[in-house]
């Protein structure tokens, strides 16, 4: 045998006058459904309070204290010899500028090429102008060092004698 327990649902406002409801419970269930809805809304904003004021860690480690850093003794390097090199430098480039880098960005790129836009299909002109004017890098062109392969070896190879 299991006995029923009589449970009571508050639907609506107009339920907590109705006969079947205990009549020692009506003074305490309006106050307690205030006071549990005060509450609510209180850590309601609390929660959004401290999400969107928190302060940022701080800490004491020198990595962290970016202002504190000589950013002027800092620069990022490119070395562009090909027109791939150089599609890849600019890239580079774009995404320091776009992450607020504060360090310098220097690209060297072969003296042979210019910063004067001729045609349309003068890409490298075209990088290295993107690159100095929207991505503030300094452009210094550089000799780029060949070598020159003869009929045979330059120099004997060398031989290091075995030692045991």
């Amino acid at each position: 045998m299991s006995k029923r327990v009589p449970s009571v649902s508050f639907a609506r406002e107009d339920d907590l006058d109705s006969p079947t409801l205990p009549s020692q419970w009506l003074p305490t269930v309006r106050p307690f459904r205030r006071f549990r809805t005060y509450v609510l809304l209180a850590i309601f904003i609390l929660a959004v309070y401290y999400t969107f004021h928190r302060s940022p860690p701080s800490s004491n480690s020198q990595f962290f204290r970016y202002d504190s850093v000589d950013w002027s003794r800092y620069a990022y390097s490119q070395y562009a010899t090909s027109s791939a090199y150089l599609c890849n430098a600019v890239m580079v480039f774009e995404a320091l500028h776009r992450l607020g880098s504060r360090a310098e960005r220097i690209l060297f790129y072969p003296e042979e090429w210019d910063t004067e836009v001729e045609s349309s299909t003068d890409r490298n002109s075209q990088l290295l102008v993107l690159a100095r004017d929207h991505y503030n890098v300094q452009l210094i062109p550089i000799k780029v060092p060949t070598f020159k392969q003869g009929p045979g070896p330059s120099r004997p190879p060398m031989s290091v004698p075995l030692t045991q």
